[in-house]
C-alpha cells in the first residue's frame, strides 16, 4: 500500500509538472508581443551576452531549476532557439555558483569561522595543507 501511495504521488507530480509547462508555454505565447521577441533576441543574439544574461536570470531568482524551466517554456513557446539557450543555460549554473558563494561568504563573515569544504579530502591525498583552521 505504501508503494502505491509514492508511486501515485510520483505521477501525480510528475503530471502536474507538465500541465503546469504547457500552461505557462501557450500563457506565453498569448502574451507575447514584439517587445518581448525583441527583448530576448537582444539579451540571446551572442552566447557570451546569453551567459550573462543566464546569470543575472538565476542570481535574481536564486534557483537555476526555475529559470531553465522559464528557458523552457521561452523555447517551447518560439521566442528563443536551442542555439540561443545554450548560453543561458551556462550562465544558469554560473549564476548557482555564485549566489552559493555569496551565501557561504555572508555566513563565513557572519561566524568569523573560515572552514573548507575539502579539507577532508585534501587531508586524504597528502597534500600539504595550506587551509587555515
Amino acid at each position: 500500500m505504501e508503494v502505491f501511495a509514492t508511486v501515485s504521488t510520483l505521477i501525480g507530480g510528475v503530471v502536474l509538472f507538465l500541465y503546469g509547462m504547457k500552461l505557462a508555454s501557450e500563457s506565453l505565447e498569448l502574451a507575447t508581443g514584439g517587445n518581448l521577441r525583441v527583448i530576448l533576441r537582444v539579451f540571446t543574439a551572442k552566447p557570451l551576452i546569453g551567459v550573462f544574461a543566464g546569470t543575472a536570470v538565476t542570481v535574481t531568482l536564486s534557483s537555476s531549476s526555475a529559470a531553465t524551466v522559464l528557458l523552457v517554456s521561452l523555447a517551447d513557446a518560439g521566442l528563443i532557439g536551442l542555439k540561443q539557450s545554450l548560453g543561458v543555460i551556462l550562465g544558469s549554473g554560473l549564476g548557482t555558483a555564485l549566489v552559493v558563494l555569496v551565501f557561504a561568504s555572508v555566513i563565513e563573515f557572519k561566524t568569523m569561522r573560515i572552514t573548507h569544504p575539502y579539507r577532508s579530502v585534501i587531508s586524504k591525498m597528502n597534500i600539504p595543507n595550506s587551509l587555515p583552521n
